[in-house]
């Protein structure tokens, strides 16, 4: 840049110092444009010469030789009036410039003053001035455009041209007047003064500019004063001034010798001039001319230099370039390559040595090998706080880990609890109390398991076996908040591979809540899936009052690319759940799409699973969780045995349930052998359910296997819960003797006069691979038994008498042995006759 800056200073300086020499040039030019304007003077002082002969002889020789000469000095004028434009042009002194406008003043009253002759309105001392006034103009302003000249000497040389002329002018003047002496009355005494005046100054001012003269000029002048013409003029002028005013002289010679005697003085001395003004016109030439040929010398030797300037440092610079370059190389090559790579090697746990991993710069002990020590430093300070940051992490992912298996431990002995609370109890309210205690421990084993992947680590729930399609869905919203306003529709007959259950489980559950917990509380939340070219796709969409587009497209890009959680943290809104959900579907290659729903207006996600996820060979039928084994058999929730059993459970809080059965049940519970499979087409039916009666699930065998009652000699062993809803064919067969049993007592007049109670949709599965058992009625009530349970049918072989396997303590009895099936028609009688009897008092009170 300095070399840069130096050839463009350099530059503009040639320049000007070449400007200035082509303007000295056409400066010197003008110097010759009086030799064009010489006609048009010498013209003006015959014309003075000739008034003054008119003057003193008029007549019509004079008047006509008078009249000739007036329009040879119009002729002449046109072209003096382009050359002083000319010259005005290229003038740049304010001083010429008022020269010339007062000349052209004066030469605007030529008209005047020669009418003023021609009719004697003035006299002729007056006109021989005013003649004078014109020449004394040009003569001014060839002085003031010598001025202009670049160089001293032809400025003096120029003006001494100019004072030349005016002196010769001075005795042209002098001449004119002297006509009068000749005359009979001889001269005025305006007349002699003037003449006296006029004589003595020309030779005065000639003699003096004599030796100042250049030497052409002076030759020219001295041969000038050796002259005939120039002698005859003086003894002319010798005879005027001796005659004194008022007395006539005699003329020494003829008047036509002395006219010619004049005009040939006249002549010499423009000549004399114009050498004058062409000898300061060369020397200006020759000084512009020095003046260029300086400039361009002064130029090339300038680009010379800039040139030698800019590649010696175009040398300097590369080397300093080359050496920043490897600073530069070296540096991105830490910021880019190494720092990142010890990152990763220290999120994988890896030990790195600071000094063996960040070499050190060396590019000498200038200025740049400063920089490169302050770089090596900043260096080793990066990549120690890379270290200490990935330690902090570290530590934050261990206490993630640590808190997330704490609170999975408080959760499993809380089921625990729950579970053998839940089977020792038998009043209903309490069992929805349970019940709820129940869900909310699933969903805090769910959060528990959210800091579980945020701490990277993998949850302690996983399958070796791949289980229904069906199952894993009611798996996923069996843990969402509100259950029970989700709608399963048709799901196609495959299985999602062991090892992605449960994050698969997990990410639907995210979705599920998230769906549930921003939707109006009446709506519903749809769940549907298809399979497709790349996949499964699994589309959840609410009724809720949707997303902004903006922050739509953020969360989409957080399911595609989600950031670190450090990132998230720091966020306004950091929404882990959608974190979590994004976290998995990259650890999975699960692609998740939110977008507005077209029908409801709220939102859809779709979530497509890849095909590596899915097990098409697998038996969607025989998903149930004995034969989906479980690596670490965490404790399960009734919530989730029910779901991956294919059971319902009730809506909390709501006192009514949803309901999908899969299939058109027969009216006749008799006749219904089995429930179809989940794969079919469903087929919604609407039961009505009693609001008022509170239903309790029934907890599994192995549920009961895992878990030993606690011994109490004094309680009375507890009688399995009656499940109306349960997913096996006397589950159903009850819910439609149910249903006819109510609608014959409303048509009886025995029920409550009241509107029936609105029922809602969700999918009822069936129980694996459950014997087909034919139901028949139970005496007395009119209603099918249960089916009896078989220890270990629903068991894979390889499940089945292992040795060794822990068997649960039976409890202690202190009665008769129990009966599922007087239990379950003890429940229903009760439960029918509680509901008679309030029908029956409310008929009373009516």
């Amino acid at each position: 840049m300095p070399s840069v800056v130096l050839l463009v200073v350099g530059s503009v300086i040639a320049g000007i110092m070449i400007n200035n020499g082509v303007r000295d040039r056409g400066l010197a030019d003008i110097f010759y444009a009086p030799q064009d304007a010489e006609p048009f003077f010498s013209a003006v002082q015959t014309e003075m010469r000739l008034t003054g002969q008119q003057w003193v002889n008029p007549g019509r020789t004079s008047e006509r030789a008078l009249a000739e000469q007036r329009a040879k000095t119009d002729q002449t004028l046109i072209g003096f009036q382009n050359i002083a434009a000319r010259v005005q042009e290229q003038s740049v002194t304010q001083a010429y410039r008022d020269s010339a406008a007062r000349f052209q003043e004066v030469l605007a009253g030529l008209a005047d003053l020669r009418a003023g002759i021609d009719d004697r309105s003035i006299e002729l001392t007056d006109a021989v001035h005013t003649y004078g006034q014109i020449e004394r103009g040009i003569f001014d302003s060839v002085i003031y455009l010598a001025q202009t000249s670049p160089d001293a000497e032809s400025a003096i040389i120029g003006s001494l041209a100019g004072d030349f002329w005016t002196s010769a002018n001075n005795l042209a003047e002098a001449n004119a007047i002297a006509y009068t002496a000749f005359s009979r009355s001889g001269m005025t005494e305006t007349q002699y003064v003037t003449l006296v005046r006029m004589v003595g100054q020309s030779r005065e001012q000639l003699d003096s500019l004599e030796p100042y003269l250049a030497p052409t000029a002076r030759e020219k002048f001295a041969a000038l004063k050796e002259s005939d013409a120039w002698r005859e003029m003086q003894q002319v002028e010798e005879a005027a001034l001796s005659a004194g005013p008022g007395e006539s002289a005699d003329l020494p010679v003829d008047r036509a010798s002395w006219a010619r005697s004049s005009d040939e003085v006249y002549v010499q001395v423009a000549a004399i001039g114009i050498d004058q003004m062409n000898a300061a016109g060369v020397l200006a030439l020759d000084t512009a001319g020095t003046r260029i040929t300086q400039a361009i010398i002064g130029a090339v030797a300038l680009l010379v230099l800039a040139i030698s300037v800019i590649l010696m440092t175009s040398w300097v610079a590369n080397r300093l370039i080359g050496r920043l370059r490897k600073l530069q190389l070296a540096t991105l090559d830490m910021a880019q390559i190494r720092l990142p790579h010890i990152i990763d090697r220290l999120r994988t746990g890896d030990k790195v040595d600071i000094n063996e991993e960040v070499p050190e710069i060396h590019l000498g002990d200038d200025e740049i090998g400063e920089v490169a020590e302050a770089f090596n430093e900043a260096q080793r300070v990066a990549v120690s706080a890379a270290v200490q940051e990935a330690e902090t992490r570290a530590g934050l992912r261990l206490v993630f880990l640590n808190i997330a298996r704490r609170s999975q431990i408080i959760v499993h002995q809380q089921l625990s609890v729950l579970e053998t609370a839940e089977r020792y109890q038998e009043d209903p309210e309490q069992l929805k109390l349970l019940f709820e205690l129940d869900h909310l421990s699933t969903r805090a084993r769910r959060n528990a398991e959210n800091l579980v992947i945020l701490g990277d680590g993998t949850p302690g729930r996983q399958w070796r076996n791949s289980v229904p399609l069906s199952q894993v869905i009611r798996g996923a919203i069996s843990e969402a908040q509100d259950y029970a306003r989700v709608t399963v529709t048709e799901l196609p007959r495959l299985s999602i591979t062991g090892s992605a259950v449960a994050d698969v489980v997990h990410l639907l559950a995210e979705i599920v809540d998230n769906a549930t917990t921003f939707s109006p509380p009446m709506s519903r939340v749809e769940v549907r899936g298809n399979m497709v070219g790349r996949g499964l796709v699994i589309e959840v969409e609410d009724q809720g009052l949707g997303i902004p587009p903006h922050q739509l497209a953020q969360l989409n890009e957080m399911m595609t690319k989600p950031p670190e959680f450090h990132v998230m943290a720091l966020r306004e809104e950091p929404r882990l759940g959608m974190f979590v959900v994004g976290q998995l579907a990259r650890k999975n290659g699960i692609r998740v799409t939110l977008t507005a729903s077209p029908a409801y207006g709220g939102t859809r996600v779709v979530i497509l699973l890849p095909d590596a996820l899915l097990d098409a060979k697998g038996d969607p039928g025989q998903g149930t969780p004995e034969d989906a084994a479980v690596t670490e058999t965490p404790t399960q929730s009734i919530h989730e045995r029910m779901a991956f059993q294919g059971e319902l459970t009730p809506a909390h809080g709501t006192g009514r349930s949803r309901l999908t059965v899969v299939g058109s049940p027969d009216p006749k519970p008799a006749e219904i052998t089995r429930a179809p499979e989940i794969a079919r087409s469903p087929e919604t039916v609407q039961t009505p359910v009693t609001p008022s009666t509170p239903v309790t699930p029934e907890p599994s065998e192995d549920r009961r296997r895992r878990v030993a009652r606690p011994q109490s000699p004094t309680q009375r062993p507890a009688q399995p819960v009656p499940t109306p809803w349960a997913a096996g064919p006397s589950s159903s067969a009850t819910w439609a003797s149910r249903s006819q049993e109510s609608a014959g007592s409303r048509e009886n007049g025995n029920g409550p006069n009241t509107a029936p109670t609105p029922v809602v949709s969700a999918p009822l599965p069936t129980r694996g691979s459950h014997s087909a058992q034919t139901i028949a009625p139970t005496p007395g009530h009119n209603r099918p038994t249960l089916p009896r349970r078989t220890r270990q049918a629903h068991l894979s072989d390889r499940l089945k008498n292992q040795a060794g396997a822990p068997v649960m303590a039976a409890p202690v009895r202190s009665a008769a042995p129990e009966n599922p099936d007087r239990a379950r028609s003890t429940m229903l009688a009760f439960q029918s006759g509680t509901r008679r009897g309030r029908a029956h008092s409310d008929d009373n009170a009516g």
